[in-house]
């Protein structure tokens, strides 16, 4: 007769230490979803971004004082559930469904090289503007990258800085995508429409820049 509401537990940072998640649960069941040639995989929890259009920022807030919110696997660990599942399911693209894949530089790298020399499938990942440099898109570039996402939102910089507190300028989206492109990476872009206070004109805007850095999708 009465509800009781516990308080969240405790982020657990060493993810390491937890058993790889059971897939049988679904492939083993559903052979379409078995059968679909993209596997999908998580190397780590959290965000430290603030977009007011996502969930983690909110998130934080439920776990504030609960643990370091923003963690990764190591990616030897990473690595080895890859493995295992591509070889009892195969499939021909592998797709990393972090919020922000290249957050961590030094991560990135040590994951790139040791995933080219153990598996080398092509790869679909999370990028951001702020974030990739040139070295970065060769270096996903030789690790089989297939394709990077990124967030544009909109192409207006007020727009995605204030109101949606992105991050990320015009000029960085363009520097980003010229260095991914020019790996011959295939460009996904993310864009948000029918935002508040916005006009006609933001949304040509948005259509320009994404012509402007030739999106793929």
């Amino acid at each position: 007769g009465k509800i009781w509401a516990n308080p969240v537990r405790p982020l657990k940072e060493a993810l390491d230490e937890f058993p790889f998640p059971d897939r049988s649960i679904y492939f083993d069941k559903y052979p379409f979803l078995r059968n679909v040639s993209v596997k999908r995989f998580m190397s780590g929890r959290g965000c430290p971004y603030n977009c007011t259009f996502c969930f983690n920022h909110s998130l934080v807030k439920v776990y504030r004082g609960k643990g370091k919110y923003v963690r990764r696997r190591s990616p030897e660990n990473f690595v080895r559930e890859i493995k295992e599942v591509m070889a009892k399911y195969g499939g021909r693209t592998i797709s990393f469904s972090d919020d922000t894949f290249v957050l961590d530089e030094k991560w990135l790298y040590e994951f790139l090289d040791l995933y080219k020399k153990e598996v080398d499938i092509p790869f679909v990942c999370t990028i951001r503007g702020d974030l990739v440099t040139e070295e970065m898109a060769r270096r996903l570039k030789e690790a089989n990258c297939l394709t990077g996402c990124m967030g544009v939102e909109t192409g207006n910089d007020l727009i995605r800085n204030k109101l949606l507190r992105k991050g990320a300028s015009n000029e960085q989206i363009i520097n980003a995508a010229k260095w991914i492109k020019d790996q011959g990476i295939y460009l996904k872009t993310f864009n948000i429409t029918g935002l508040p206070w916005e006009t006609l004109d933001n949304l040509y805007e948005t259509a320009e820049l994404n012509r402007k850095i030739r999106s793929d999708m």
